[in-house]
Parts: structure tokens; C-alpha cells; sequence
């Protein structure tokens, strides 16, 4: 049960995220962006972190003085090329392991 719960909470707050994302994306040929802080709060990550992918050089964004803002599109690309797959063919621990014991 506690498994569960957990992955119910997990759900929630990846959707709650993807429905965030949605409010800032615009149909239309114009290219949505968003500053710093929004990001922050959409992706739940800190400053630091945010700090780190801009010096990575992981995600583009542009600076206008002291503010900085990042294209939705581009926060889509980082997710996306950093998706995890799960494959449902998981060899189990031990199973077709060729090493010696």
C-alpha cells in the first residue's frame, strides 16, 4: 500500500507540473517564455540548481540586465532528452548474469 501511495503522490505532482507547463505555453506562432522563479516553482528545483544547467550550458536561455528567461520549447527539449524510459522486459537480479561465482 505504502508503494502505491507513493507512486499517487509521484503522479500527482508530475501532472500538476505538466498542467503548469500548459498555462505558460501559447498556441500560435509566438514562442512562449518564462523567468527564473517561474521555472523554479514549475520544475521544483532551487536556484542552485537552475544555476548549475545554465553553467552546463544544459539549458539556452536569454538575460535582459538582471533578468533571465527561458523559452518553453527548450525547457520541453531538456526533459524530454533526459527522459527515462522504463522497459517492461527487466531482467530480474541475477537472471542471465554470465559472471563466475
Amino acid at each position: 500500500m505504502q508503494t502505491n501511495l507513493f507512486f499517487a503522490e509521484e503522479l500527482y505532482r508530475y501532472i500538476y507540473r505538466m498542467n503548469r507547463l500548459e498555462q505558460f505555453v501559447h498556441l500560435g506562432t509566438r514562442q512562449a517564455f518564462i523567468n527564473s522563479r517561474q521555472l523554479e516553482h514549475m520544475l521544483g528545483i532551487s536556484k542552485i540548481t537552475l544555476l548549475r544547467w545554465r553553467k552546463k550550458g544544459l539549458l539556452p536561455y536569454s538575460r535582459i540586465e538582471r533578468s533571465i528567461y527561458y523559452a518553453i520549447a527548450d525547457v520541453e527539449a531538456l526533459l524530454l532528452s533526459h527522459r527515462v524510459d522504463l522497459n517492461p522486459h527487466v531482467v530480474p537480479a541475477n537472471e542471465g548474469c554470465t559472471c563466475s561465482r
